[in-house]
This record gives structure tokens, sequence and C-alpha cells, in this order.
């Protein structure tokens, strides 16, 4: 009737209405972008083998890859020139800059990680008249070649450093790398085939 107000809407029908746009909005909100996926999954840890080649080692003298706190990693290859160790990086993080690199053979705070190479007694060597750890610094590996190398026993992110120093004794402080790290694929590779401690 003329004159007449509208009844206004109870508070049940009100709260219905609305309960389908609310439903929406948690539909929508569960759905991850692709974005978010991707960058999900460059952060899951995966495995990297890794191989450091010790060039021109002191005659005479053990070389080895500290593993942890005390334990030693032998090399899984010796020739008359080189010695090649073999051994896994987990990468928490390629995303990161530089990459995450964890595990027991990454030493360092996160952005500046390097590998211990041990000599003479460090190295297990008793008797040795030196006692010397190098570092080599893994800060500069491309994250693309972590990426490939990734979870792949059969390829190897590769660096090579001098063995001796201007002295004439075995590597020790930071060594710089001989050549920038590259990705090598070598089925025969034996990631830490020499992982079994030698002191």
């Amino acid at each position: 009737m003329p004159g007449m107000k509208k009844k206004a809407p109870s508070r049940q029908t009100a709260v219905k209405a609305a309960k389908p746009r609310k439903t929406a909005a948690k539909s929508s909100a569960r759905k991850p972008t692709a974005k978010k996926e991707t960058a999900r999954s460059a952060k899951l840890a995966r495995k990297a083998s890794v191989r450091i080649v010790v060039v021109k080692p002191v005659p005479g003298v053990a070389y080895a890859v500290q593993r942890g706190r005390s334990e030693l990693l032998v090399p899984a290859r010796v020739t008359e020139t080189a010695l090649v160790f073999e051994f896994f990086l987990t990468v928490a993080d390629v995303t990161s800059h530089p990459p995450r690199l964890t595990g027991q053979y990454a030493h360092g705070p996160p952005a500046a990680r390097f590998v211990y190479v041990n000599s003479g007694t460090m190295a297990g060597q008793d008797g040795s008249c030196w006692e010397r750890r190098a570092k080599v610094p893994l800060d500069a590996i491309p994250p693309a070649l972590l990426a490939k190398a990734a979870d792949r026993s059969d390829v190897f992110v590769e660096a090579s450093i001098r063995g001796d120093s201007k002295d004439g004794g075995p590597a020790c402080a930071t060594v710089p790398l001989l050549s920038g790290w590259t990705l090598v694929e070598d089925k025969a590779g034996r990631c830490e085939a020499g992982q079994a401690p030698v002191a």
C-alpha cells in the first residue's frame, strides 16, 4: 500500500546471501599461482654432484676433502699430475644469491660457502711436516649449472685448483680457481666413492 515501508531483509537472509561470496573467496585463495609453484619447486632441496680437481699436488703429501668436522674424503681418482675429488652438495635454494648450498662438505656462512681441501697431517698423513688446509670458494657456481647437475650422478659441476703454493708446500688459505666452474658429463664418475674416513 502507498506510504507503507518495505521490510528490511532479516539477518538470516543477509547471511545466506553473503555465504556464496565467502566460499568463492576461499576457493580462489587456495589455488596457487604458477609463479608461486615455480618458486616453491626451485627451493626444494636437491643434490648436485661436485668435482674438484687438484692439479700438481706436492709429491709425497696426502690430500683429502674435509667432511663435517673431522671426517676425510680420499680422492676418487689419482693420476701422476692430479687428484680428483667427487662428492655431493645439497642445493637448498637455487633462487638465492648466491645459491644456498648445504651438506657435510659445505663450510662457512651461507653467502660464502667453501670446501676444505686438507693436506699433510690434516689429511690423515701421520709424520708429515705439512699441516695445511685450503679453501675452495663455492659462491661463484652459476645457478644454471647447479640446476642441470641436480639429482644426476653422471653430471658434475667441476673446478680445478693448484695443489702447490709459492713456498713449495701444499696449497693453503683461500685458493683461486684455475678456470671457472663448468658442467662435465661423466658416466664413469663415482661420486663419494672415497667417502670412508681415513683418519
